[in-house]
């Protein structure tokens, strides 16, 4: 259901499954405001709905979804999330085909559908249904995956959403530019970090991205009188955003615990600020404390507090050691957390279970 052009998890998904031989159909929606598709290697389809949220929008794109499944030749239909799955599982039961479940988040426990019980016990229904009905899962995270077994006792693989390794510009950083990269949602600490700003008066915050919270941090940015040190850039495309991320100081990563499937999230932007080389503030989730024990490339921080996010960027502003040192680790963990090798789990996944 997201935007085929911006996903870049599918996009480095279909592309790999087709350079190996594979014939892959990715199948989204089109919205009003959804650009012309970018070509690929692989094809791409996309539907025109009437409903673009909510409860109708639901139910329209999965009864269409249904009928446009019974007419694509395939040997699998892969499900990404729930809110994409029944169509799948119908489909590859009437016509004998396996069916995959790739699972982005934990659904039911979404900040948006955790806070509704009823909303929650449906998409809990849709999960035992998935697992029950799906021939082979992988998700992004250990943490999820081990969620899931211990709820279903099925074997999730892991394949995280790690981008491809590529070489960064020498044209070197911007002094104290951070940037946020993703959705203006609930939860990012995007408020929380605006709010710390008034202490931290050298700091620019550049926001890449839009969502439903971005009234609302427009409003707060203007009554703090941060006009001139926030800006709101909207999206980029993936290959000018590869290259602007390479020019900051900094990323941050400042997720709120609104549910199970945050706390043990392990996002794209993790990911995205080490292969730019810029080390980044995020909290103290569990994969990301894993991860930083293995090679440290963030400042973990325990809450979004504001003092404890001004100390911590205090402490990255006057340690120059420090913040070099997280920047030279980023050398090492590239080569580490790229698809270059994520691809051989994702390859050895459909090749072990088609």
């Amino acid at each position: 259901t997201t935007d085929l052009n911006s996903d870049q998890r599918m996009i480095r998904i279909c592309n790999s499954l087709q350079k190996a031989g594979y014939e892959i159909v990715l199948i989204g929606r089109k919205r009003k405001s959804s650009l012309p598709l970018v070509k690929q290697i692989f094809k791409q389809r996309r539907m025109n709905l009437f409903f673009e949220k909510g409860k109708l929008f639901y139910a329209e794109y999965n009864i269409r979804l249904c009928f446009v499944l019974l007419f694509v030749q395939c040997d699998a239909i892969c499900s990404i999330d729930l809110d994409t799955i029944v169509p799948g599982i119908i489909n590859a039961k009437l016509r004998g085909k396996k069916h995959f479940y790739d699972a982005h988040e934990w659904f039911p426990e979404l900040p948006e559908v955790v806070s509704r019980p009823a909303i929650k016990k449906l998409w809990q229904w849709v999960e035992q249904f998935a697992f029950r009905n799906t021939s082979a899962a992988y998700t992004v995270s250990n943490s999820i995956a081990e969620q899931f077994e211990l709820r279903y006792h099925q074997k999730v693989d892991v394949i995280r959403n790690v981008p491809v390794k590529y070489d960064i510009s020498t044209s070197g950083k911007k002094k104290y530019e951070v940037v946020y990269q993703g959705n203006l949602n609930v939860g990012r600490g995007l408020r929380e970090f605006i709010l710390s700003m008034p202490e931290l008066p050298s700091i620019q915050l550049n926001i890449v991205g839009d969502g439903e919270m971005k009234t609302e941090l427009v409003k707060l940015t203007t009554e703090l009188k941060l006009n001139n040190r926030v800006k709101f850039l909207g999206h980029m495309p993936p290959e000018e955003l590869k290259l602007f991320t390479q020019t900051q100081w900094l990323g941050i990563n400042l997720m709120e615990n609104l549910g199970l499937s945050y706390w043990y999230s392990l996002p794209n932007k993790y990911f995205d600020y080490i292969m730019a080389g810029i080390p980044q503030l995020a909290v103290k989730f569990p994969e990301f404390e894993k991860l930083n024990n293995e090679i440290e490339t963030a400042l973990l921080i325990d809450d979004l507090q504001k003092i404890t996010i001004v100390d911590a960027m205090k402490k990255l502003l006057n340690d120059e050691l420090f913040y070099q040192e997280l920047e030279h680790n980023n050398v090492k963990a590239k080569e580490i957390y790229c698809w270059q090798k994520e691809e051989k789990i994702l390859l050895d996944f459909y090749n072990s279970n088609l």
